[in-house]
């Protein structure tokens, strides 16, 4: 049976290896921030301040083809032969995962919990909340890094661009995880690459409802919240406070996860 090798906390940072591949995750403190936005679509009003309470690991990067491999997830080229799709894009070891559904992620994140039982963490995917808070690093802007993105500064379709920037390029495909700059919390791609599945269920005018602290979503829906755009999106819907879903059950060629960690 595989185990957790390597488990080390330094600082900040929470690693591991499972079958000998690493895994990071960066420390979230507990904090305040606004979330939402007044700029764009009705469902991120009102912008409203939430507290998370307590501090999470949020993994640094999109999970991986080699991480989920070493979890035993489906081969990227039987998961292609299941698709709509005739062609892959991204393959490697350090390109995110995608076609994966919200319960391929909640699986791999039931499957780390077991793995990491004897430390007391539990693994699951964040909630929207969590997820805004990681995303913005800090900063109230739209994105972590600024108030434009033109797709130099992030895995979008450039040619329709945010802000001040002008028409910028367009890859058409996914990238390695590490190729563009990290946000001030030190994570990567929370701003395009891959659509990123969260916990929650998702509802237009859950922000007229939701409880300021630790906010869980609603307790049902249809579709389920995924955040931070992709490669194939136009850097708007890149934005921190952007939201978007998809069914549960919906395996697209731009949607991965990653992992947040947690104490018992």
């Amino acid at each position: 049976m595989s185990t957790i090798t390597n488990f080390q906390i330094q600082d900040n940072t929470l690693s591991f290896e499972y079958n000998g591949v690493l895994f990071v995750f960066k420390r979230i403190k507990a904090s305040e921030f606004v979330m939402g936005a007044t700029d764009f679509r009705k469902d991120t009003l009102p912008p409203h301040k939430v507290s998370i309470s307590k501090d999470y690991w949020m993994q640094e990067t999109l999970v991986t083809q080699k991480q989920w491999k070493s979890f035993g997830g489906t081969p990227l080229s039987e998961m292609l032969e299941r698709s709509e799709y005739s062609s892959l894009n991204g393959v490697g070891d350090d390109y995110p995962i995608y076609f994966v559904s919200w319960y391929d992620a909640e699986d791999f994140c039931k499957k780390l919990t077991i793995a990491l039982s004897e430390y007391g963490i539990e693994a699951s995917l964040p909630t929207e909340a969590e997820w805004e808070l990681a995303c913005r690093g800090g900063c109230y802007l739209p994105y972590s890094f600024g108030d434009t993105c033109d797709g130099s500064q992030a895995n979008c379709n450039g040619k329709y661009p945010y802000g001040q920037g002008q028409e910028g390029i367009w890859l058409e495909m996914a990238t390695p995880v590490f190729k563009y700059k990290p946000n001030p919390f030190g994570l990567y791609d929370m701003h395009g690459n891959m659509w990123e599945w969260c916990h929650d269920w998702y509802s237009e005018s859950y922000y007229e409802v939701s409880p300021l602290s630790d906010p869980q979503g609603p307790d049902k829906g249809v579709n389920k919240v995924v955040r931070g755009g992709s490669w194939r999106s136009h850097a708007e819907c890149c934005r921190s406070a952007f939201r978007d879903q998809d069914a549960p059950d919906y395996r697209g060629r731009s949607g991965g996860f990653r992992v947040a960690l947690k104490e018992k």
